[in-house]
């Protein structure tokens, strides 16, 4: 009897291995197997500290900026908080004041003023002087109300104005941000209220109107200078860039850290693309759908990325089917081999895939959602975590080596029992990638950059659309500007949609997705091309990076705490980089440097001048 038991044992253990050996063999499961998911920019949980925690603190306040507000403004508020923002960003010091408090300077890098009427200022001369004796000011909001002194009027560069006129567009004159200089747009995306101002000759003008009016300026005034900007949208993130750059011209040196990163995720992909026919893809190619994303979309974008040195994070669906109530099972054929061909495709490029969802639901109870989007909400918890799970066990019957490290949510939509059930049900999870703003969604789960409380990275996408429109091109100059980020996303389907698609064809799109693609690769061939996960562990690194710079006898001093190896420096420069140490810089634009450091410290000299 036992041998009868052992000779059946060791058939079923010689069966099992055959089957192991088969699968092995066969190359669609061996080549599932071997992707790992494997990190490039990794970075030590071993932070370098190399200077004293309180000289940092107490040498960055000699970089503080004063902003002066109008607390019974909710405009004003809303600018103040904005140039908070971004002055986080950039790694610099700031305290905030109401402008009639405002008695004396004290020891600023700059004063900021956020509000319109200068009048408020209960004591003017001040700032004058602050100025006049080699400070800086930054008129942050178009003024009004400073005819009556003569100084301010001096100080900002006016000599005759007309009173406001509403004004759209902008052209910039001037590379304010990297690469912008001759960007030009007549739409209403960019909307201000503007002086009808002639300023003095001697005012630089970086960025004018549509219709001609200066619109961001510098006016040299004794040993300092004024930067003015001739609008009232500065308070929005969309302009984070711009202002970023405004700030930058307030002295003629500027440093700040960046995560110098591109990223494209593909939303909605690999997933049962949609069957049947579309009437205008058909008559273009002759084609149903599944044929013509294989063939002709999935051939495009890809060589694209290939042209332009771009890798693709793509997130995964498994179904559109709209339940949220279980049983939770694969029902769609397609998935599966779309997964496989697209998955390993994308792979071997270099890319990266992440979770979307089970099914195109966006992870919200009744309630939540308050625009009409046609979505079911999700009952509890317990079934989000369900589903959650069921495209997770699809996905790593695929790819058993793989981690899932990217979550993006369905319609960039997420509820806290959302967010809940995701750590629950995918614990590998690291990221979140939303966006980063919005106009017209009033659900929209908008992110800044930066680590939540539960652990995972906040990792907005910046920029949208097959399309180079100007609004797409101003949103992804804005990223670059103060974030050093090109952070964008696109849907296979966005063609199927007249909206997302403006109205063009596919061959249309194309051509303009890749003009944007090349446009980056071109003008921002220093972004280095990476995957969601990895764009994380830059974003890790650059939050624990804290950051110190000076100035003596004509070399630029940098001090870093929290190195992780490398860092990333934007260096706005009037004074040309003769030699670095422990760093190398690169020219990127007119009086624009990056500056990657190698070293917790580092130093670079500069010319005596302006010239370059």
């Amino acid at each position: 009897m036992n041998n009868k038991k052992s000779a059946f044992v060791l058939i079923i253990i010689t069966a099992l291995l055959g089957l192991l050996l088969l699968a092995q063999k066969n190359p669609q499961v061996s080549s599932m197997q071997g992707y790992s998911n494997t990190y490039k920019y990794k970075i030590s949980n071993e932070l370098e500290d190399s200077f004293d925690e309180k000289y940092i603190s107490e040498a960055a306040l000699k970089e503080k900026y004063l902003i002066l507000q109008n607390g019974n403004e909710e405009h004003s508020i809303s600018l103040s908080k904005n140039i908070c923002k971004v002055l986080e960003y950039m790694k610099k010091a700031y305290e905030i004041q109401d402008a009639k408090d405002f008695k004396a300077v004290g020891h600023y890098k700059s004063i900021i003023i956020t509000f319109e009427n200068i009048e408020l200022l209960s004591y003017p001369q001040a700032l004058v002087e602050h100025v006049r004796s080699g400070g800086s000011a930054f008129f942050a909001f178009r003024p009004l109300n400073f005819q009556s002194s003569n100084a301010i009027s001096g100080l900002i560069g006016v000599v005759e104005s007309k009173g406001v006129a509403n004004t759209k567009g902008i052209i910039i004159k001037k590379s304010v941000m990297a690469r912008s200089k001759g960007y030009a747009s007549k739409e209403s995306f960019f909307a201000n209220s503007s002086l009808n101002a002639r300023i003095s000759e001697n005012c630089d003008i970086y960025a004018e109107t549509s219709e001609g009016i200066p619109l961001l300026w510098v006016n040299k005034y004794g040993k300092g200078r004024a930067v003015v900007f001739n609008g009232t949208n500065l308070w929005t993130k969309m302009n984070r860039g711009l202002l970023a750059g405004a700030l930058s011209l307030t002295d003629e040196l500027f440093v700040y850290p960046v995560l110098n990163s591109k990223i494209v995720f593909i939303d909605d992909f690999p997933a049962p693309f949609t069957s049947g026919k579309n009437e205008e893809i058909s008559k273009e190619y002759g084609m149903d759908n599944e044929t013509f994303f294989y063939n002709i979309w999935w051939r495009d974008v890809l060589k694209a990325a290939e042209e332009n040195n771009v890798l693709y994070t793509g997130v995964i669906i498994e179904t559109y089917n709209n339940k949220v109530n279980p049983p939770f099972f694969p029902d769609d054929p397609a998935a599966r081999k779309n997964l496989v061909r697209y998955g390993e495709a994308l792979l071997k490029t270099g890319g990266e895939l992440g979770i979307h969802g089970y099914n195109h639901q966006s992870l919200a109870p009744k309630g939540f959602i308050k625009a009409d989007l046609g979505y079911n909400p999700w009952p509890d918890i317990n079934n989000m975590r369900e589903a959650l799970k069921e495209v997770h066990r699809f996905f790593k019957e695929i790819y058993p080596n793989y981690e899932l490290r990217v979550y993006v949510p369905p319609s960039n939509i997420l509820s806290p029992q959302g967010r809940a059930a995701l750590r629950e049900a995918i614990p590998s999870i690291k990221i979140i990638s939303s966006l980063y703003m919005n106009d017209y969604d009033p659900d929209a789960y908008l992110q800044e950059f930066e680590a939540a409380g539960d652990g995972i990275l906040e990792y907005p996408r910046i920029s949208y659309a097959y399309s180079d429109s100007d609004e797409t091109m101003w949103y992804i100059l804005n990223g670059i500007g103060l974030h050093g980020l090109f952070s964008h996303f696109i849907h296979p389907d966005d063609l199927f949609d007249m909206k997302r698609s403006s109205g063009l064809s596919w061959k249309q799109l194309s051509v303009q997705y890749g003009n944007i693609l090349k446009r980056i690769n071109a003008d921002f061939g220093w972004l280095r091309p990476m995957t969601a996960s990895d764009g994380g562990e830059v974003l890790r690194s650059y939050l624990k990076l804290k950051t110190y710079f000076t100035e003596k006898n004509g070399t630029l001093y940098g001090y870093c705490n929290g190195f992780a190896g490398e860092a990333y420096f934007m260096l706005k420069s009037e004074k040309k980089p003769l030699s670095s140490k422990n760093c190398i810089v690169t020219n990127i634009d007119e009086n624009l440097y990056l500056v990657f450091a190698k070293y917790p410290s580092f130093s670079i000299e500069l010319s005596s001048g302006g010239e370059q």
